[in-house]
């Protein structure tokens, strides 16, 4: 349940980003613009807790990969479709759809769309100011239920 109200409030957050910043200045630029992948960066605020500084989702070719790389902030992956490969802290991992994978700042991850079944993801890349969510210590979480959330940023 704290999981699910983690996600809840950076999602709130993004949506509300999304129509304030994004949606009143370049929709009319977007209007009948199709993309396999985008990323919306979002100013960080600085605010006490959860600050989103990113949003995307990406429909990946087989085969698509990152890394091994590492960021300098927070990044949870949300799997709508496919499959692939998640490697963190020397452990692979096979997310599928319906779940969630997540790394900490300066870990070294890498991740790959499956050669037959490529997944197709959301993202939301955020700082923290303050306790750091239990979640980065589970790399994989089964969270089907989550699903109309995430489906929103696409």
């Amino acid at each position: 349940m704290i999981f699910a109200v983690f996600f809840v409030k950076i999602i709130h957050y993004i949506f509300m980003f999304w129509y304030v910043i994004l949606n009143k200045n370049i929709s009319k630029w977007l209007k009948g613009v199709s993309f396999l992948a985008q990323t919306e960066y979002l100013y960080n605020w600085k605010w006490t807790g959860y600050n989103p500084i990113g949003v995307g989702w990406e429909t990946c070719d087989p085969g698509h990969n990152f890394g091994p790389g590492i960021r300098e902030f927070y990044t949870v992956h949300y799997v709508l479709s496919g499959t692939g490969t998640y490697i963190v802290k020397g452990k692979e991992y096979h997310p599928k759809a319906g779940d969630m994978f997540a790394h900490a700042p300066y870990e070294t991850v890498y991740y790959e769309a499956d050669a037959q079944n490529p997944w197709n993801y959301v993202w939301i890349n955020f700082v923290i100011n303050g306790d750091v969510p239990y979640m980065f210590e589970k790399p994989l979480v089964s969270a089907p239920e989550l699903r109309p959330i995430f489906r929103g940023i696409q």
